[in-house]
């Protein structure tokens, strides 16, 4: 089983560089193609409603109807807990801790596993505590690290944030624990792609 496991990291791993390593010619493009949908959806309905601020997939217009009208990195409102699909950016938030809006990417999802990158550090979680780190919480340091339910539960003031099942990720004050949810501070997440 240790064997897996340390395949699984290694895979995770391997898989979020090549992810960010391909990424890289990509962000020349990304803007031109960005502004022209953003010009094709604007013109006729100038997306006052329409359905396509609806739709949390469509690439032409990414408002998923928060009425932005065009902007496509606009800041979504502060939820304390969100489904994660790949790609997806956010701004976290925790108050307690005093972290304000650090960047964090979901570098890829796999399995029963998030690989996420935390204002610059690479982590991995899983809603299967006992298999998978399941929290991310805040060090003395300022960095953020993945852990079990033993070390959120020891260290409960600092979780940022659990992983609960279907990619949901949620606020350290939601946890099912009532040790972890009583001590973390709320951390936020506001969707910024």
């Amino acid at each position: 089983m240790k064997k897996i496991f340390n395949l699984a990291v290694a895979m995770s791993v391997i898989a979020s560089s090549l992810y960010f390593a391909s990424c890289g010619d990509d962000d020349e493009e990304e803007p031109t193609k960005r502004e022209h949908k953003k010009n094709e959806n604007n013109q006729g309905d100038n997306n006052q409603g329409g359905d396509n601020n609806q739709d949390n997939n469509n690439q032409g217009n990414n408002n998923q109807g928060n009425n932005n009208q065009g902007n496509q990195n606009s800041i979504g409102e502060p939820q304390t807990s969100v489904k994660v699909a790949e790609g997806d950016t956010f701004l976290i938030t925790n108050e307690k801790l005093g972290i304000k809006d650090k960047k964090m990417i979901v570098a890829s999802i796999f399995r029963d596993q998030i690989v996420l990158n935390v204002y610059g550090t690479l982590l991995y979680m899983g809603s299967n505590g006992d298999y998978r780190p399941y929290a991310i919480k805040f060090n003395s340091d300022g960095s953020p690290s993945a852990c079990y339910y033993k070390d959120a539960s020891m260290l409960a003031d600092k979780v940022l944030f659990v992983c609960k099942d279907d990619f949901v990720i949620a606020s350290g004050t939601l946890d099912t624990s009532s040790v972890i949810s009583s001590a973390a501070g709320e951390t936020t997440f506001r969707k910024i792609n």
